[in-house]
């Protein structure tokens, strides 16, 4: 059951998400990158967010109420970011090279003007 990523997918993923810099609530001092998991579920993607057990996890209730429960810890399947973020690479690469066209020919049309 093979199917492609849809761009518009993919884009939405780059509009609506926001990457951050953390520190993890266990009192680990190093900086962590990536996404927060409450974030990704807010905008519809939670197949990219696993649920874990936790005992010590307590029920947080956010202000938009988005419900973290107690006892569950969420975390991002950063694996499948990445084919996401490749899709968006490649729609950049070919828009790019469209522009490069669009360039290339608006040049000769103004070296010929300028003759």
């Amino acid at each position: 059951n093979i199917q492609e990523l849809s761009e518009e997918y993919c884009t939405k993923f780059i509009e609506k998400t926001t990457p951050v810099s953390f520190n993890l609530i266990n009192g680990d001092s190093s900086l962590s990158y990536g996404y927060i998991a409450q974030d990704l579920l807010r905008h519809g993607f939670d197949d990219l967010v696993n649920l874990n057990h936790d005992a010590a996890m307590e029920e947080e209730i956010d202000e938009d109420g988005l419900i973290s429960p107690k006892g569950v810890k969420f975390s991002v399947s950063y694996e499948h970011i990445i084919p996401m973020l490749a899709i968006n690479q490649r729609r950049l690469m070919q828009e790019n090279a469209e522009l490069k066209q669009t360039v290339a020919k608006l040049l000769e049309i103004v070296q010929e003007l300028m003759k």
